[in-house]
């Protein structure tokens, strides 16, 4: 899967002023990549971005994504897409662990 900004990227916005207060794995002018491991049942808290999200399943299993939309993710490489702004959360729907990553495209 590939993801591609075509802005300039965003050296301003910190991770805070971001709207999302996990702690991303990597952080660059263009994108912010946090990782979700969700065990069977488990969801992560409603949250926001204010910059638009990519989801990608990394792992098998199954879960959902809700916010504006639904998405079910039910294999490797599926994939979700959440506007700047849309209150979204993550379920894990399976009886397996699960791992997504979620990418903030950054814009300026």
């Amino acid at each position: 899967m590939v993801v591609i900004n075509e802005t300039t990227g965003d050296e301003a916005t910190s991770e805070t002023a971001a709207g999302f207060q996990a702690k991303p794995e990597l952080t660059n002018r263009w994108f912010r990549a946090y990782r979700v491991v969700l065990e069977p049942g488990q969801k992560t808290d409603p949250h926001v971005h204010r910059a638009p999200v990519v989801l990608i399943q990394a792992t098998g299993g199954k879960a959902q994504g809700a916010g504006a939309m639904k998405w079910d993710f039910n294999e490797p490489a599926q994939w979700a897409f959440f506007d700047a702004g849309d209150r979204h959360e993550i379920r894990n729907a399976g009886g397996a662990r699960i791992e997504l990553i979620e990418v903030e495209v950054r814009r300026p």
